[in-house]
């Protein structure tokens, strides 16, 4: 079983690579509801077997896509920020349009 450490809502690290979840925009230190990602992240991988799929590299950062337990990560951390009033990606899409608009 492949041990993970969770840095964030997205971030990790494994075999001292850093890695991010492909499609997951979570919050970052002091944001709303970062701690409570990274608690949820924890909790969907801790004692599961982790399979990855890597996207691509950047920097030397895999983005990846994840399983824990046959769980797809990526979809359940986008649903747990969602559910809990993380609405980061309709922001930034709003600010986009105001600058636009």
């Amino acid at each position: 079983m492949e041990r993970i450490i969770v840095i964030d809502g997205r971030t990790f690290k494994i075999d001292s690579h850093t890695a991010r979840l492909a499609g997951v925009d979570a919050p970052g230190a002091g944001e709303f509801l970062a701690n409570e990602a990274t608690e949820h992240f924890k909790k969907l991988t801790t004692d599961k077997n982790i399979e990855l799929s890597v996207i691509s590299v950047i920097d030397d950062e895999a983005i990846v896509q994840m399983w824990a337990g046959g769980l797809f990560v990526n979809k359940a951390m986008n649903e747990f920020l969602k559910e809990n009033g993380n609405n980061r990606q309709i922001r930034h899409a709003n600010r986009r349009l105001r600058r636009f608009g």
